[in-house]
């Protein structure tokens, strides 16, 4: 397959071994991954019994979310390996890891401090994204909330949808898949990228749903379910969620896969649930929200996320109990604002 662009012919690349299509990842890395998402190439120094007997080709620290930053294990693939042989096997390791949270998690936040720690270009970018806050916390912060993995592959495998409709709790959920095809003229190399890193946690379905639009089909609702997001997660995010429902319970519980909204005229708070703490989108902005809140740190998301909710809307990251009175107060708030003034 070719592309041309210019009147300059791009001849897609094929790779004999996997190891090639991996330098050329990690060599374009900062293009590829974005100025947000710091790239650990770190295969050699990781410990095979800290990630399931089973070693990842790196890590991504995404700082997209400043307020939110996480990890995910990376996993680059070729598509012309086998699904069940190869692919399967490795990714349900690194899934059994993230699920069961054990010393295995505290081992490789010793192995990635030691490896940042050792790298100053490494810990000078880490550096500028978490600013005072103490290396080797932030890592187990990051490692203890940690629940998902990057495949990045050179083509198409069928698999993946086949295997994401019978895992909904494991593929489905935690498991994202970036296609990479890189293209070549002489020494110009392209890349067709699909979909974009951006864009894999935004839901398809339009957030701003109201109660009058036509309900979810049934499967839908049964693979997206409350369900579904309390599995995996700690016991203070799901009493947390309880309380908040508990607060809602007069108004539409809405489960979509990335989140959970409650909906009065329209979805007035968004709910995105995590191992051990809980992110509210709230449908109003950081002034309003910021008179209420005083326990936890309101952020504005960015253009995009904004673009995405059609509103001005404000983020709150909650991992403790301290301020849920004023987290009640907000939704109380919320579900009266007014959606005709805040809709762009």
């Amino acid at each position: 397959m070719s592309i041309i662009i210019k009147n300059k012919i791009y001849t897609e690349l094929k790779f004999e071994k996997e190891s090639e299509f991996e330098e050329l990842i990690f060599n374009n890395s900062e293009i590829l991954l974005g100025k947000n998402r710091v790239l650990i190439t770190a295969k050699k120094k990781i410990n095979a019994g800290e990630l399931g007997k089973s070693i990842p080709d790196g890590f991504i620290i995404d700082f997209t979310e400043l307020s939110n930053p996480k990890i995910v294990i990376l996993e680059i693939e070729l598509a012309k390996h086998r699904f069940y042989d190869h692919i399967f096997p490795q990714i349900t390791k690194f899934l059994g890891f993230l699920k069961e949270g054990n010393q295995f998690q505290v081992d490789l936040v010793d192995t990635l401090y030691r490896i940042i720690d050792n790298d100053s270009l490494l810990k000078n970018k880490i550096s500028n994204f978490i600013n005072s806050k103490e290396l080797y916390k932030f890592l187990k912060d990051i490692v203890d909330n940690a629940s998902d993995i990057l495949i990045i592959i050179d083509g198409q495998k069928k698999e993946f949808a086949e295997i994401k409709e019978v895992y909904t709790d494991t593929w489905d959920k935690y498991v994202k898949i970036v296609k990479i095809e890189p293209y070549q003229n002489e020494n110009d190399i392209i890349f067709h990228i699909s979909p974009d890193l951006d864009d894999l946690n935004i839901e398809e379905a339009d957030p701003i749903e109201t109660i009058n639009e036509p309900d979810q089909t049934e499967s839908k609702r049964i693979k997206y379910s409350e369900e579904y997001h309390l599995d995996g997660v700690s016991q203070f995010v799901k009493d947390t969620y309880y309380k908040v429902k508990e607060h809602l319970r007069t108004f539409k519980v809405n489960p979509q896969k990335y989140y959970i909204s409650f909906i009065n005229e329209a979805n007035f708070a968004y709910i995105t649930l995590r191992k051990k703490k809980i992110r509210f989108t709230i449908t109003m902005p950081k002034s309003e929200v910021d008179k209420v809140i005083q326990s936890y740190k309101t952020t504005t998301p960015s253009e995009g996320v904004q673009r995405f909710y059609n509103c001005n809307c404000t983020e709150i990251i909650v991992d403790d109990a301290n301020g849920l009175n004023e987290v009640f107060e907000l939704l109380t708030k919320a579900s009266e604002y007014d959606y005709v003034r805040i809709r762009k």
